[in-house]
């Protein structure tokens, strides 16, 4: 089944809103962005409350991660046979129901089933989030969605830290939960109201449940991620990666062997270098900004003593920007995406090759320069990829498809800690040392560049009979036994 919804034929007063709608739709996932930060302060309160150690607490983020990442692809699949609308309410509620267990779990297991259940909401929520702003927004508006969708998600990244702060100091860890189950069951509401509710209609070809290939790759990233624990002993590395080559030589079998229906990835997906091009990108650029996100606060600490307050304003640049000039930004996509990509991931190399330049000792407005002008090319960029990347996809698998995509842009995080980690410590093994930094830095300056170049080969998976100011880009849908061509017009 698909939602068949769209403002220009929706009778209800929310449908002429594009901002209500922007709004209904990132606040899907609002408390699922809150609550990473509000968790990261309270590490330090659930290590004390369930008597663990910090190794141990790596296994909630391994489940978490894990299970959010392959169920992206998953609910993505899902999304496109029973309605984005409708998938969206059942996340909501099913996030509302695991932070409030959260809050009340007083063992460990519980509260690692918990999470595992809040991991499965969020993956419920993210795919249709693609899915509805394609749906109900038109193509020229697509960009300009974007941008405002990822403006919504910085006021909860601003408020995250924070309002946990004050809520594990005057409440405990349960406030916590409590507080992100509230935020939820508001989201619930307000998209209730806002988000056009039309009867659903069947597909053309109904798709089976890919149970077999999710569990596969399920084993397949938790295995991953395992064997490049920096914890993991030699026995434990070992047993990892005999589960890691059967889980992925069973996964490999059973696409092969299902029918198209079956299949967790659509068919087609390896033809299609678009996309292909697109998810690289997005891979690329998150690895280098995850690189900066999980060192460079450590660095500035550590190496250059920046005092925690003057950090705090550092870090503040990347969302005020976003929020500042999200809506322009958006409607540049709309425009010149392509141009809009490139001119991103060149300040956001400019950017980090200064970071990678302060060998000396500098002021805190060096930084707040440097991370203003990384930001600003991520603000540019990041409406233009998405849009750039949803209109390479058959519009009838958007959920499949982008679900894989942002399984890509989310798994880059882990990616980053096993590569840029050793590099940091390069010279002093425990300690970020300058040395370090500098080498992870250039090599994402490299990711970058990288991404700049699946640019270029865009230009040569474009057919012949694209015109200058009009590119229209050919995806294979394969729905039903045939092959059906689709365009999309992308301007350049």
């Amino acid at each position: 089944m698909t939602d068949n919804m769209s403002p220009q034929r929706s009778k209800t007063p929310s449908a002429n809103s594009p901002r209500l709608l922007i709004v209904a739709i990132a606040l899907g996932v609002f408390a699922s962005v809150m609550s990473t930060s509000m968790l990261s302060i309270a590490f330090p309160e659930l290590v004390q409350s369930f008597r663990i150690s910090y190794t141990t607490l790596q296994l909630r983020n391994i489940l978490f991660f894990s299970i959010f990442a392959v169920g992206l692809p998953f609910f993505g699949k899902i999304a496109d046979r029973v309605g984005a609308r409708r998938q969206l309410f059942a996340g909501i509620g099913l996030f509302c129901a695991a932070t409030v267990a959260s809050g009340f779990a007083r063992n460990w297991h519980l509260f690692l089933a918990c999470q595992a259940l809040q991991a499965l909401a969020d993956a419920m929520i993210v795919p249709v989030q693609m899915t509805l702003i394609r749906r109900l927004f038109a193509e020229e508006r697509i960009g300009w969605a974007f941008g405002w969708f990822g403006a919504v998600l910085e006021v909860a990244t601003l408020g995250g830290p924070v309002l946990g702060g004050m809520l594990v100091r005057y409440g405990g860890i349960g406030a916590i939960f409590w507080c992100l189950s509230g935020v939820a069951l508001l989201a619930f509401l307000f998209a209730a109201i806002v988000l056009p509710d039309h009867p659903t209609s069947p597909a053309s070809s109904p798709s089976r449940v890919p149970y077999l290939s999710t569990l596969c790759l399920l084993s397949t990233m938790i295995a991953t991620q395992l064997l490049v624990s920096p914890a993991a002993t030699p026995e434990r590395r070992a047993a990892a990666l005999l589960v890691l080559l059967i889980s992925a030589l069973a996964l490999i079998f059973s696409e092969r062997h299902s029918n198209r229906a079956a299949a967790l990835f659509p068919p087609g997906l390896f033809g299609n270098r678009l996309f292909l091009h697109a998810a690289l990108r997005i891979f690329f650029l998150f690895l280098a900004a995850n690189a900066i996100g999980l060192f460079s606060p450590s660095y500035l600490r550590e190496v250059h003593h920046v005092d925690a307050r003057a950090l705090g304003f550092i870090l503040l640049v990347n969302p005020l920007l976003s929020l500042l000039i999200a809506g322009w930004a958006g409607r540049a996509a709309d425009t010149r995406p392509r141009r809009m990509i490139a001119i991103g991931l060149l300040l956001g190399a400019l950017g980090t090759a200064l970071l990678a330049a302060t060998a000396s000792p500098v002021g805190v407005g060096v930084f707040i320069g440097i991370y203003f002008i990384t930001g600003l090319g991520g603000v540019l960029c990041m409406p233009a990829l998405n849009k750039v990347a949803i209109l390479s996809v058959p519009k009838a698998q958007t959920g499949n498809y982008m679900g894989i995509y942002q399984m890509v842009q989310f798994v880059s995080g882990a990616f980053a800690g096993t590569i840029f980690g050793p590099l940091i410590e390069l010279e002093q093994p425990g300690h970020i040392t300058q040395a370090g930094f500098q080498i992870a830095m250039l090599v994402a300056v490299g990711t970058q560049l990288l991404g700049l170049l699946t640019l270029l080969l865009d230009r040569r998976a474009l057919t012949s009979a694209v015109e200058l100011g009009d590119v229209k880009v050919s995806a294979e849908s394969a729905a039903g036994s045939s092959s059906a061509r689709i365009s999309a017009t992308i301007p350049e």
